[in-house]
């Protein structure tokens, strides 16, 4: 959790507001509106875009998990 707020941290107050406001979207169930897309070779993984940014979460047991944060470079080298 702490690396996703030091991402956080560092990004512009615009595009962090946004960020945070997808995170609790996906926390809240409340997909509607969202390009949520399934990720290719994961059971359960989805992916949410907004400009440079990734968000990825998985869907278990009826909740959403957040798994990373990142630049869309750099998101799926870690997964």
């Amino acid at each position: 959790m702490d690396r996703y707020l030091k991402l956080l941290k560092r990004l512009p107050k615009n595009q962090r507001k946004i960020m945070l406001g997808l995170w609790q979207s996906v926390l809240d169930r409340n997909l509607e509106g969202l390009e949520v897309v399934k990720i290719k070779g994961f059971k359960n993984y989805y992916r949410i875009r907004k400009g440079k940014f990734r968000l990825v979460f998985a869907k278990e047991d009826g909740k959403n998990i957040l798994v990373n944060i990142h630049y869309r470079d750099k998101i799926y080298k870690q997964l």
